[in-house]
């Protein structure tokens, strides 16, 4: 049939960045007890990103966007500053601290369209922006950890209060969130004679969205597709069930039960205008989840220079979400093994050959992911007393072609 629309375009991209990262901790120790301790930390992190587009058309057929070029100037910084305590009293430890987060974050985007009249290239306000974000997570928390020659008890808990300031859309539009989270974590593990443990825990967790996932800049690299973030997103928080069971003697063993439960995931949401043909991607508080998930892990010595490593997860996923004010369910198996075998040498030398699989799992409410396996070999020797290694590695040499659908 006839095309409805057509055309044909260049895409001369390229990004760049850099990044800064430093720590420094002061101890303080006592005379009346070595375990006890007073910890203050401080670390500084900041980092520079860029990248933009030289977009061409041409063979166009019922489309007149013009060329345009499109660039994003993007800034991190953050200062985590904590001080820590802890107190041994007797087969008590008791530990209790301050921690303070303070990101600032920075976007500069801008557009610009071919004016034809002058073959120069025009600022379009309308879909440039300067985005300033700022996120302060102040918390305070304390634990307690209990232990005797058979059991240890830890029970914590941390609240932190997360302060969000934003503005966009030439200061026309502000960002303001706060709110206040509430994390406790306990742990009992009894141990053994033969030593092996068993351990069972709660945590509760959050996971707050990342300046790519709050930024509104819209990525227009392909004409047909819109991408941005969302400035209004609230975080993450999940709840997590685990009992284990560990062994190390010759061989080391490790199996492990889970259940973790998400409220309000954060999920790539995308709807198309039949009107523009333009899908639009966009970031949203989407849905929830669970997981039940099994873990087993076993490292056994064929000899002393010659060992076997086995990891397998399996998990259950289901994801609801409402999309058109249909509930709609995502649900599936998925399913990762790895294997290894490492062989020393004498002199130094140590070979080592991995397998990984991992079967097609679920991606959020809407979304699927493909399965691949993957294989690699490689050779290292150790020289200058172990102070320097030097390595070699194939990785996938039995593979061709990697399919990818989502």
């Amino acid at each position: 049939g006839e095309s409805l629309q057509k055309y044909k375009l260049t895409n001369d991209n390229g990004s760049a960045g850099t990044g800064f990262d430093a720590a420094v901790n002061y101890q303080l120790g006592f005379k009346a007890n070595k375990d006890q301790l007073l910890t203050f930390s401080y670390r500084y992190m900041k980092s520079n990103s860029s990248l933009f587009n030289h977009i061409n058309l041409f063979e166009q057929v019922n489309d007149d966007n013009p060329d345009y070029r499109q660039s994003n100037a993007e800034s991190l910084e953050e200062q985590t500053v904590q001080a820590d305590y802890v107190q041994p009293l007797g087969k008590l430890t008791i530990d209790a601290g301050l921690k303070g987060i303070f990101r600032t974050n920075k976007s500069i985007f801008q557009y610009r369209n071919l004016n034809a009249l002058t073959s120069g290239y025009e600022v379009d306000q309308t879909r440039s922006n300067i985005f300033d974000n700022s996120q302060d997570v102040l918390a305070v928390y304390n634990s307690y950890n209990y232990q005797t020659a058979d059991w240890q008890f830890k029970a914590g808990i941390r609240a932190e209060e997360t302060i969000i300031k934003g503005l966009y859309n030439e200061n026309l539009a502000q960002l303001k969130q706060k709110y206040l989270n509430v994390v406790p974590a306990i742990v009992a593990m009894r141990k053994f004679k033969d030593q092996s443990s068993l351990t069972s825990s709660f945590s509760k967790r959050i996971q707050r969205p990342a300046i790519a996932q709050l930024n509104p800049f819209i990525d227009r690299s392909n004409p047909n597709f819109e991408t941005s973030g969302n400035p209004d997103l609230k975080p993450i928080t999940s709840n997590a069930f685990q009992i284990s069971y560990f062994r190390s003697t010759k061989t080391t063993l490790s199996i492990s039960l889970g259940y973790l439960y998400f409220n309000q995931v954060i999920n790539a949401f995308s709807s198309y205008d039949p009107s523009t043909n333009v899908t639009t991607t966009r970031y949203e508080n989407y849905g929830k989840g669970r997981v039940y998930k099994t873990n087993i892990y076993i490292r056994y010595p064929i000899l002393d220079n010659w060992d076997v490593v086995f990891n397998t997860d399996l998990r259950r996923v289901i994801f609801y979400g409402v999309v058109d004010n249909i509930t709609v369910k995502n649900t599936g198996i998925d399913a990762y093994a790895y294997a290894s075998s490492g062989y020393a040498f004498r002199k130094g030398w140590r070979a080592n050959v991995d397998f990984t699989y991992r079967k097609g799992g679920i991606l959020l409410p809407l979304g699927r992911t493909n399965g691949y396996t993957a294989s690699s070999f490689s050779v290292n020797k150790n020289l200058m007393k172990d102070k320097l290694t030097l390595a070699g590695a194939v990785s996938n040499p039995f593979t061709k072609y990697r399919y990818i659908h989502e």
